[in-house]
């Protein structure tokens, strides 16, 4: 690797990211953290895959349950040619990640918060993430500084950007910074409710189907 942020020395044991547990819920949920407006320009080197391999507090960059992730956000540094490719990882085993899906590249309007929409399926576990693809010609702000030591982001061993269905080693890097994105996941319906509201219709007095409704209707879609 080149000597830019991306380029430090490979020095941190991976501080491994687990999953929350899923989520029952259906309600669209936000995943990642985005940097302040007008970020610093903080990548220079690569192109390389990067998640947040570890994370000191606030949203986390780990999908909670499955779904689909319908768009994704990163604030823009000042700038023009700046470019980044979202994607998914999947983690298999230790620094062993394979890539399920992928959104770009992008080209970035400088200064300002970037949304694209996309429909990538994922599962519980799975890490939004990003390729800082022409960073050496276009610094951007794919990561911000946040000056805690438990904010530990992890870049491919290899420089490259993996192709879906390929698995690589990302490893962690250095402390104090954090992935300059988010993304919206569209939790899978579990069904529940629907199956509850079927059972009411064999209830024979009325009051009996409302008071099933009524309990139907507070399950998850």
């Amino acid at each position: 690797m080149r000597k830019t942020l991306l380029g430090v020395v490979m020095a941190f044991c991976l501080l491994g990211a687990s999953a929350p547990a899923a989520s029952q819920a259906t309600t669209p949920v936000t995943i990642g953290q985005l940097a302040p407006a007008n970020p610093s320009p903080a990548c220079s080197g690569g192109p390389n895959d990067i998640i947040q391999a570890a994370l000191a507090s606030g949203t986390s960059y780990v999908v909670p349950t499955d779904g689909t992730i319908t768009q994704w956000s990163t604030n823009a540094a000042a700038g023009a040619g700046q470019m980044l490719k979202m994607k998914v990882f999947r983690p298999v085993t230790g620094t062993t990640y394979t890539v399920v899906g992928h959104d770009g590249a992008r080209a970035l309007t400088p200064s300002v918060l970037n949304t694209f929409t996309v429909s990538i399926p994922v599962k519980a576990g799975d890490l939004i993430g990003l390729n800082d693809q022409n960073a050496p010609a276009h610094s951007n702000a794919c990561l911000f500084t946040t000056g805690q030591a438990g904010d530990v982001f992890g870049a491919s061993a290899a420089i490259g950007d993996a192709a879906d269905g390929s698995s690589e080693t990302i490893l962690p890097i250095i402390g104090g910074y954090r992935l300059n994105l988010t993304a919206t996941l569209a939790p899978t319906p579990t069904g529940q409710r629907a199956a509850a509201l079927k059972k009411c219709k064999r209830k024979h007095s009325k009051r009996a189907r409302r008071k099933c409704r009524k309990k139907a209707n507070l399950l998850p879609a």
